[in-house]
């Protein structure tokens, strides 16, 4: 396949992520190896578009990780990576270059090249979308439910009780539009380690949807995690998850925490739910509005509605409730703020350890 791939990259489409550039194009498909033209099955869902390219991609990062070059260390990479690295506070972004197919790009503003890089034009991040569209213009309705998709990919909960939503609210909207709003992490510990106590609020998961028609019902969803009142202790779970510190860091680099972070979740109690809120458009918000709430079962997303099945509507909320009441994840872990702090504090211990520059002197 090594062999294949001087003949098989056309240098006319050159990514640039993270200061490094890579020369990979449009496969050909006469030259390619089996193995390329094979597709690819890992568990990326974002290389589906693309995937004999990103098979090329791999390959060529994985080259340059085994070279001889002084200083060259590879890490694994994603678009959603680029903002982690904005946020963190040992970094800071200086500037983009754009090569090659890319070097028209010099005219954007940067913030425009940084969303490119990260996927949220199109969803690509895997982390955060937002967009809106209209049913009756179907190019677009596709190419939005598509990239609302890319964003939820990993969290089978949301992914399910989204897709069920739109396929219900887009023959009601008509001409009207549909917004969707999705921050999907899938990593509730670095979401503890990095955001407990005070920044929270910006780095937990969520989904906002509007579905608001010319004349009609408005249909308003918020996507929660919510717990259930039950599981083991925080603690005691992230032990049974993750092991150690370093199980971590390994997940990471393969890019499998999403797969792990399930694990965590049903330990926990914690399951994804969609509550949406049914009223005339134009009215403010009255006790008079329908209620429902969206469960994924193991037969795909459930729809409960307070107005035309109370009983089951019931019996869902007794479901995700702890205790009769709706309890957030935010609410969740300032309830258990104890096992919350203590996991906090091993966890960034460790990252204190492996980013401080007398741990790379050793």
């Amino acid at each position: 396949m090594a062999a294949d791939l001087d003949r098989v990259a056309e240098k006319h489409y050159i990514p640039a992520l993270f200061g490094l550039y890579l020369a990979i194009g449009r496969v050909n498909e006469e030259l390619a190896a089996v193995d390329l033209l094979g597709g690819y099955d890992g568990p990326e869902p974002f290389a589906d578009e693309h995937q004999a390219e990103y098979l090329a991609l791999c390959e060529i990062c994985n080259r340059l990780a085994r070279s001889k070059l002084h200083g060259m260390n590879m890490e694994s990479a994603r678009p959603g990576l680029l903002k982690n690295l904005r946020d963190d506070p040992n970094w800071a972004i200086q500037g983009f270059r754009g090569t090659g197919a890319y070097d028209v790009t010099a005219a954007f503003e940067e913030q425009d090249l940084f969303r490119f890089l990260t996927g949220d034009e199109r969803g690509d991040s895997q982390i955060l979308y937002t967009g809106t569209a209209s049913p009756q213009v179907a190019s677009r309705w596709k190419a939005f439910r598509r990239e609302a998709r890319q964003s939820l990919a990993g969290n089978h909960e949301w992914d399910s009780l989204v897709a069920g939503w739109l396929d219900e609210v887009g023959p009601k909207v008509g001409e009207g539009d549909v917004g969707l709003h999705v921050y999907n992490p899938c990593d509730l510990l670095q979401t503890i380690t990095h955001g407990w106590p005070d920044g929270l609020k910006n780095l937990l998961p969520m989904v906002m949807g509007e579905a608001v028609p010319r004349h009609g019902l408005r249909h308003s969803v918020h996507g929660a995690l919510c717990w259930n009142g039950r599981g083991m202790s925080l603690p005691d779970a992230v032990r049974l998850v993750y092991r150690d510190p370093l199980f971590l860091m390994s997940n990471m680099y393969a890019g499998a925490v999403w797969e792990r972070d399930r694990e965590l979740l049903d330990l926990l109690g914690l399951h994804y739910v969609l509550l949406e809120k049914i009223g005339p458009v134009g009215s403010e918000a009255t006790v008079a509005e329908k209620h429902r709430i969206w469960i994924h079962q193991d037969q795909g997303a459930r729809v409960y509605s307070s107005d035309t099945d109370p009983r089951g509507y019931a019996q869902a909320y007794a479901t995700i409730a702890a205790d009769g009441e709706i309890v957030s994840i935010g609410q969740y872990l300032n309830r258990h703020s104890h096992e919350v702090e203590l996991v906090a504090r091993e966890y960034r211990a460790f990252t204190h350890v492996v980013l401080s520059p007398a741990a790379g002197q050793r």
